[in-house]
Order: structure tokens, then C-alpha cells, then sequence
């Protein structure tokens, strides 16, 4: 018995430094409940109870892209825009891989497309309609402030935006588009708690008009 506990110890610390995550009161993120082995409903959660992972602390982190799509131009009251943003979620966790299906699979949830794969790597898309107001900032260009919440997550991971985090349609309506690569901030100014989690993310749109 004591080497077993000994050797159980020795598994999670190897565990822990092999995510190179900060230790934080974050359990990890764990897959919808519906992504499961279609073969045996209960595999997942029966896994997951089982295994070392449940009582592992370190969050998750998970990567942040994104495609934005100028969808709709109104003048009044006040300039607004309306935006879709195609989101996607991705994190590569190796502690997943211990209750993960063998086989990849591709799930609808809702409105949401999950794509699990069998080393603990999971892709998720949303598609988000944001509306948000205009700033003009020079005669024929204006400017978005554009904030989301992805809070289905955001007990459980540190959000991220991936090397090249924001790509935009070149569709244009009413002769604008979006100009250029959105910028983007890890939080807003009115963000609380610990900064390492970005509870808030934010990003700039610049939008020409011919």
C-alpha cells in the first residue's frame, strides 16, 4: 500500500510539470457531457471519476480564434455595427487523454461544434452576433470596442488568444469593411480577480468607408 500511494503521488507531480501550468484553485476543464463514447454512454463519466485527474488543480489553458465578419451598418439613433464573430476554442490538456475516447469524433451541441481528439486535444466553434457602437475617428473611419464573455469556460481555464488571433471576412456593406487586423487586449479596464485569468475578451475593429 505505501508504495502504491508513493507511485500515485510521483504520477500527478509528473503530470503537474508537464503542463507547465501555475498551480490555482481551478479544476480542469473537462469535455461536455455529451462528448462521449457513442459505444458506452457512460465510459466518459465513469473514466472521470476514476482517474487522478478529477483531484488535479492547475487550470486549463485554452487558445482563443477568431474570424470577424461585418454583418450590418444602421445611422440612427446612433452608429452601430453589427458583427459575427466565428470563435474558436482549442486546448491540448494531456490529463484529458486519460478519459478521452480512443477514436476521434465530431459532436453537435446546440449551436456549438465540438471536435475531440483521442491525445486530449479538443476544438471548439461558436458563432457569436455582437452589436456594438461606432466611434468615428477621421472622416471616413470608425472604430468598435467589441467585449465577449465566453463564461460557459471560465471557472475552469486561462483564456489565451493564439499567435494569429483574429482574422476578418474582406466583405464589404454600404462601402465599409473591416480595415485590417483587429487588435486585441487580454482584459478590459473593468476586469476583477486574479489577472492571469482573462475573464473578458476585447477587440478593437477598425472599419473604412469608400
Amino acid at each position: 500500500m505505501p508504495y502504491q500511494i508513493s507511485r500515485y503521488i510521483l504520477l500527478l507531480s509528473i503530470i503537474t510539470t508537464y503542463l507547465g501550468l501555475a498551480q490555482d484553485n481551478y479544476q480542469i476543464l473537462q469535455v461536455h457531457s455529451n462528448c462521449i463514447n457513442q459505444t458506452n454512454m457512460n465510459k466518459f463519466d465513469n473514466a472521470y471519476e476514476k482517474s487522478p485527474t478529477k483531484f488535479t488543480n492547475t487550470p486549463t489553458v485554452v487558445m482563443l480564434t477568431a474570424n470577424a465578419k461585418l454583418v450590418s451598418i444602421s445611422d440612427a439613433p446612433e452608429g452601430k455595427v453589427s458583427i459575427n464573430f466565428d470563435i474558436w476554442q482549442s486546448w491540448s490538456d494531456p490529463r484529458l487523454a486519460f478519459h478521452e475516447p480512443s477514436s476521434s469524433g465530431f459532436y453537435n451541441i446546440g449551436e456549438q461544434q465540438t471536435s475531440i481528439g483521442s491525445n486530449g486535444e479538443v476544438f471548439r466553434q461558436v458563432l457569436a452576433g455582437i452589436d456594438a457602437p461606432l466611434t468615428e475617428v477621421g472622416d471616413t473611419k470608425f472604430r468598435t470596442n467589441v467585449m465577449f464573455n465566453p463564461t460557459e469556460l471560465e471557472d475552469d481555464v486561462v483564456y489565451r488568444w493564439s499567435p494569429k488571433p483574429v482574422t476578418v471576412s474582406e466583405n464589404k456593406i454600404r462601402g465599409c469593411g473591416i480595415a485590417g487586423v483587429p487588435t486585441t487586449c487580454p482584459t478590459s479596464e473593468d476586469t476583477e480577480g486574479d489577472d492571469r485569468r482573462m475573464n473578458c475578451i476585447r477587440v478593437m475593429i477598425d472599419i473604412s468607408c469608400a
